[in-house]
């Protein structure tokens, strides 16, 4: 668990496959556009079974979760609708997250991380179209 603790932020030209994943996901095209470029900064912490996980992508006011492992949080994103999530972690150091966003019409969303070295490796996958990309300890 150790190894996903710290700051990671993204780097934008390791992202593959961004405009098909969020068409198929049902993502309204002025979001799409909004998010494109934005390098989302992301600070993992734990303190006992409590994740608390900040973003920041400079648009506006950073937004943090906080969770425990394997149990559902219900909560909103950064455009104020309704997110479910939950995140487990492996013993072989996969962390999934299981999400559905209100924005999407709550289709599941399946995010998989894994960190080699100062990179955290990151696919998305909805409705059958993933996006990958990679994330740089920071």
């Amino acid at each position: 668990m150790a190894q996903f603790v710290g700051k990671w932020k993204t780097i934008n030209s390791t992202r593959k496959n961004y405009e098909e994943y969020c068409s198929s996901s049902g993502i309204p095209k002025d979001l799409i556009d909004k998010y494109r470029d934005v390098v989302t900064v992301m600070d993992m912490k734990q303190d006992g079974d409590k994740w608390l996980i900040t973003y920041d992508t400079g648009l506006g006011p950073p937004k943090s979760f906080t969770f425990i492992l394997g149990q559902e949080l219900v909560t909103k994103d950064f455009e104020g609708k309704g997110v479910k999530a939950t995140a487990t972690l492996s013993e072989d150091g996969i962390w999934t997250d299981k999400t559905s966003h209100e924005i999407m019409g709550y289709k599941e969303t399946i995010t998989t991380k894994r960190v080699e070295g100062n990179k955290m490796i990151a696919s998305t996958t909805c409705g059958g179209v993933t996006m990958t990309y990679e994330l740089e300890k920071q």
